[in-house]
């Protein structure tokens, strides 16, 4: 029979009392790796409670380092609430931006990434963000999206999404 590890079982534990609000009275944080299990644990417990986690209005401080916005999904103001983070894996499901982030150029409507990340990200999470993985969205980007995107997140090692086809050339490049 499997036994869940001490480290998962106490993330656990501290899920639990954390969606409970029994840390409400204390101020102290968590290491990054840790808080990204107990993050995960609370999604798992309450489908609503992780947004003041993210906040970081609870007791208890969550330092996050990875975030899905696929199995966790947020308003643009609690995603703001991620600079309080420094995220370095981001999921992010586009589905739900074309109101607050469609732009009309002359190109066409166009979903603005670049601003959807800077609201997302403070200065730090852009300088650290590792991989960044893109879903649901068939749309468009603005033209020479990816080098604003490279300078705009300098250390990404993996960009994972589906490549409109005029922007195949400048990806590969």
């Amino acid at each position: 029979m499997f036994v869940d590890s001490l480290v998962k079982l106490s993330s656990k534990i501290v899920a639990k009392c954390l969606v409970e609000d029994r840390y409400k009275n204390l101020d102290f944080s968590l290491l990054p790796s840790l808080s990204d299990q107990v993050f995960y644990e609370v999604i798992n417990i309450s489908s609503s409670n992780y947004l003041r986690v993210i906040a970081k209005e609870t007791g208890l401080k969550l330092n996050l380092t990875r975030f899905n916005s696929i199995i966790s999904p947020v308003s643009r103001n609690d995603l703001a609430n991620l600079q309080l983070h420094d995220i370095q894996r981001l999921i992010l499901d586009l589905g739900g931006f074309e109101d607050e982030f469609t732009v009309k150029t002359e190109e066409g409507t166009i979903l603005d990434i670049i601003g959807i990340l800077k609201t997302i990200l403070n200065e730090e999470s852009r300088k650290n963000l590792r991989k960044l993985i893109i879903e649901d969205y068939g749309g468009n980007f603005e033209r020479k999206w990816v080098q604003k995107l490279a300078e705009l997140l300098p250390n990404l090692q993996v960009l994972d999404f589906e490549v409109p086809s005029r922007d195949v050339t400048a990806v590969c490049r």
